[in-house]
Formats: C-alpha cells, sequence, structure tokens
C-alpha cells in the first residue's frame, strides 16, 4: 500500500509538472500584439480629431456639429486634446458594444477629477458628448463605417503579416537595449481611422492593464513603428501622460537618462524631449534592423527631428550608434549627457 501511495504522488507530481510546462509553453507562445477594431471608439477619435480643429467639418449626418461641439467643451474642460483625463473615458469605450453603453457608463464617471493642482468637470461634458454620438451612431454606421471598417482591417492585416510574426523579435530588442521588462500580458492595440495629432496614444487604466490607440495615418512601416513607439511607453509606464517614469522591476534606461540629467542642472522640459526622442530612435532601429532594412524614421520624415534640432543630435545619433555596437550603453548615455548639458549651458 505504501509503495502504491508514493507511485499516485509520483504520478500526479509528474501530470501537474507537465500541466505547468504546457501553460508556460502556452505563455511562450502567446501573441504580445492583440490588435482590435471598435467602431464606438472610432467615432469618438473622429470627434476628437474636428474638435482639436478651429474649423467645422462638412457633414450630412444630422448632428454631427453638435457632437463636435460636445468634445470641444470636453476638450476645454480637460485642459487639452491629449491630457491624460482622457483615459477615463477611453477606459470606458473600449468596454462598449454602442453608444448606448457609453451613455449609460459616463453617468457613472466622477463629477470632476482633480488633475495638476486643478479640479476639471467630467461627468457632465461626458454623458453631453456621449448622447451626442447616440443620435449620430446610426448614420455613422450607415454612410462612414463600412469605408473605415474596410481601412482598419486593411491596416491590422499589414501588422498581422509584417510586424507580429516578428514581434517578439522586436520586443526582445527593446527591452534588451532599453533595459525594460517583457510584456506579460497581450498588449490591446485599437485601430482607428483618424485622431488629434499626435496620432497614437498610451493610457494606462485603473486597476492594472494598458490601452493603445493608433491611427492608420501612417502607411507601411511608420506604422509598424508607431505601434512599437506605444509598445515601448506601455513597457516603461507613463501613468500621467507626460514623462517616462522609472520601471518598477529595474532601472530602465531612461529612468537613468532622466536621473543623470536633472543631476546637470538640466530643465525638465528638455530632460521630456530627450526621452522621447530615445523613443523615437529606438521605435525606428528598431523597425530598420527587424522588419525593413530601408525604413526611414518617422521622426525623419514628419519633421519631429527638425522641430527639435537643438537636441536631436545629442540623442538620436548617439543612440543608433550604440545599437550599431560602436560603444556601450553606458558610453552612449555619457555622451548623450555630456552634449545635452553643454547645450543647456549655452542657452543660459
Amino acid at each position: 500500500m505504501k509503495n502504491r501511495n508514493i507511485l499516485l504522488i509520483v504520478i500526479l507530481l509528474f501530470l501537474s509538472g507537465s500541466s505547468l510546462a504546457q501553460q508556460s509553453t502556452s505563455k511562450a507562445s502567446q501573441s504580445r500584439l492583440d490588435v482590435k477594431i471598435s467602431p464606438v471608439l472610432d467615432l469618438y477619435y473622429l470627434l476628437r480629431k474636428h474638435a482639436a480643429s478651429d474649423s467645422m467639418p462638412e457633414s450630412n449626418i444630422a448632428g454631427f456639429a453638435e457632437a463636435i461641439n460636445a468634445t470641444r467643451q470636453l476638450q476645454k474642460d480637460f485642459g487639452g486634446a491629449i491630457t491624460p483625463i482622457w483615459n477615463l473615458l477611453d477606459a470606458n469605450l473600449v468596454k462598449c458594444k454602442n453608444t448606448s453603453d457609453a451613455v449609460r457608463l459616463f453617468s457613472r464617471l466622477p463629477e470632476t477629477i482633480k488633475f495638476r493642482g486643478k479640479e476639471h468637470p467630467v461627468r457632465e461634458g461626458a454623458v453631453r458628448m456621449a448622447k451626442a454620438m447616440h443620435t449620430i451612431e446610426a448614420q455613422f454606421l450607415k454612410s462612414e463605417w463600412g469605408q473605415h471598417k474596410k481601412m482598419i482591417k486593411n491596416a491590422a492585416s499589414n501588422i498581422t503579416k509584417t510586424l507580429k510574426p516578428k514581434e517578439k523579435d522586436c520586443i526582445a530588442y527593446i527591452t534588451k537595449h532599453l533595459n525594460l521588462p517583457e510584456p506579460q500580458e497581450p498588449l490591446s492595440i485599437y485601430l482607428v481611422t483618424e485622431s488629434p495629432s499626435p496620432g497614437a496614444f498610451t493610457y494606462f487604466l485603473k486597476g492594472g492593464g494598458q490601452l493603445i490607440v493608433i491611427d492608420i495615418s501612417n502607411k507601411g512601416s511608420l506604422l509598424y513603428e508607431s505601434v512599437l513607439h506605444e509598445v515601448i511607453h506601455t513597457l516603461e509606464g507613463m501613468p500621467d501622460g507626460d514623462t517616462i517614469t522609472e520601471s518598477v522591476e529595474k532601472k530602465s534606461v531612461f529612468a537613468e537618462l532622466r536621473q543623470h540629467l536633472q543631476e546637470a542642472g538640466v530643465s525638465e522640459r528638455d530632460i521630456d524631449f530627450a526621452e522621447h526622442l530615445l523613443v523615437f530612435a529606438q521605435a525606428a532601429a528598431t523597425v530598420k534592423h527587424i522588419i525593413d532594412p530601408q525604413h526611414k524614421p518617422y521622426g525623419e520624415v514628419k519633421t519631429v527631428y527638425a522641430r527639435l534640432s537643438y537636441i536631436t543630435p545629442f540623442v538620436v545619433p548617439i543612440w543608433n550608434k550604440y545599437l550599431e555596437g560602436e560603444f556601450s550603453r553606458e558610453e552612449a548615455l555619457t555622451q548623450i549627457v555630456e552634449g545635452i548639458t553643454k547645450k543647456e549651458r549655452e542657452k543660459q
């Protein structure tokens, strides 16, 4: 009897180990990029795009102007077109099958929220916008969503065919060089046809999780760079939407760079720019090294590097040389800090 009990224990341990191994293998093979489509989110971002403009677009949809005006009021209430307060709305909209759901969920939002020391009204304006969306939803679905859906599915197909087969290599390349943690769960990426500038957003949701929204105005390898750009933001963590913060698991390159630049007395504004330029450089290099050797960086194509020309030369080419193996990461960070610090002193 004793030998039989021992045998049963061994069998149970073997089966348990096999189950854990299968779970581990399943998790390892799981895709890290979960591309999604939502007509409600697409309509919402279309309104935000027009709300960020001074003009009123022509439309055959009755009530479209009111929906834009409601969104513009929210933009005013929230303090801008892309402040982190919008996170409250996005986090609820991804749960919505239709705008009726949006009206219901928005009615449960807090009346106000405090951001940067100021109380911002939320619920009243959000409900007004949701009701305006509900008014135009049927017309939008009938007249515009069909074409939007076709465009989004085409972009999603390109991501599936070109980026997803190499996503693990891309993420490994990013985490290795930026000293970031690997994602533990699939990253939710919603594609929309239009959105306010900059066209890509990362939100961190209450209770955990994240949300990436990317419009498909960028084509080909620029779209893949946009996805990887937001993946970097997700892995590092940007809960306030302004600065990249230190990883809870290990000290990232961004945390090191920020610390060194702060110790050198560099302004917060230039530190933010330096960090973000590093994101641009890493995302572009990842596409170029792993997906498309002919890729032209978003920063060049969209003139981001030119607009930050006083600081770009001290970040992008140096980081690219590090990625090419010309010197160590520590040396790259040293050169970046020295260059930016010298430029900062020249401005004073």
